[in-house]
């Protein structure tokens, strides 16, 4: 990186605007400067960015004075010390408005070395700049679009469909559910997906992951009685890299939610360990006594999350 100011770069001046870029994203680089999220790099100068260079040169030995000057020590060594080939891991970080690139929108949170090209701001006016404080642990951003119909079903709904759907299986969104259902899942569940991945990642240390997990979970029925002991299964596909004893995830988490509704008043569901209460397992005779006249149905429907983050090899 070859720093090359236009004009005396200062709070109490009129600094350029492509200085003020310049500026912001080697010191982003370096880890001392973090935009504001919604606004991300600019060529606004703010305060932050005049104490981010302070704080550069008082660790380089200079005179922490917050201001530099064309050609003097301050941008030479920024330009020196930004421009070195670094080891590392970030999270790339995009701005999030229609003005950002396609390419960019699509590396908004994933993890990634520093020496990955190309740089958050490096191309024309582009805004999106380097995370560095990174928490430890996984966390999974949904990347599914929710289209619940309304009104949300209610019993009858439910019942109705049992007696003349004719057996169709319908998904959580025609029944108004999908949201509830995965705010839901990530109260109960989430973490342990997420806590599953971090044990096969310190078990394959790097490399391409791929996981599944398959559960049945009660607390459902707190979105809605109909919902209770439905499960749920996930398959976790992504990429693990290590560095150091950090490892680092970017995956994708796909979930399956799958319930039979058997009957109206969910005696197959109160009787499982006389008769099954799955109607492809119970006796014939059992599911038609228990259907009073109607057809059980499946209920499912999917969702994706993207898995990001870092943990120790060793707890």
């Amino acid at each position: 990186m070859n720093i090359k100011l236009n004009k005396p770069f200062a709070a109490n001046s009129a600094v350029d605007e492509f200085d003020v870029r310049q500026m912001k994203k080697a010191l982003n680089r370096l880890g001392y400067y973090q935009p504001y999220e919604k606004t991300g790099i600019t060529g606004i100068p703010d305060a932050d960015v005049f104490s981010a260079l302070k704080s550069f040169q008082k660790d380089q030995g200079l005179q922490a004075t917050g201001t530099a000057r064309p050609g003097d020590e301050t941008v030479s060594k920024l330009s020196s010390e930004a421009g070195k080939k670094k080891s590392g891991k970030y999270i790339w970080r995009a701005v999030g408005d229609n003005k950002v690139r396609d390419s960019h929108a699509e590396l908004d949170g994933t993890v990634r070395d520093l020496a990955d090209s190309p740089d958050p701001g490096e191309e024309f006016n582009c805004r999106c700049w380097a995370e560095f404080s990174t928490p430890e642990g996984l966390q999974q951003e949904l990347i599914s679009e929710v289209n619940d119909s309304t009104p949300k079903w209610m019993e009858e709904d439910f019942t109705n469909h049992f007696y003349n759907g004719n057996g169709q299986a319908i998904t959580l969104s025609q029944t108004g559910y999908l949201g509830e259902i995965i705010e839901k899942a990530r109260e109960v569940m989430f973490h342990r997906v997420e806590d599953q991945v971090a044990d096969k990642m310190r078990e394959i240390k790097s490399g391409k992951l791929v996981y599944t997990t398959e559960n049945s979970y009660p607390r459902l029925v707190e979105v809605f009685y109909v919902f209770g002991g439905g499960t749920i299964r996930t398959k976790t596909e992504g990429m693990v890299t290590k560095d150091g004893d950090i490892l680092s995830i970017t995956a994708t988490v796909e979930y399956e939610y799958y319930d039979v509704f058997t009957d109206p008043v969910s005696i197959r569901e109160i009787t499982p360990l006389v008769f099954s209460s799955n109607p492809d397992e119970a006796f014939d005779w059992y599911v038609k006594i228990t259907d009073f006249g109607g057809t059980y149905y499946v209920i499912t429907d999917r969702w994706k999350t993207r898995m990001l983050g870092s943990i120790k090899l060793t707890n």
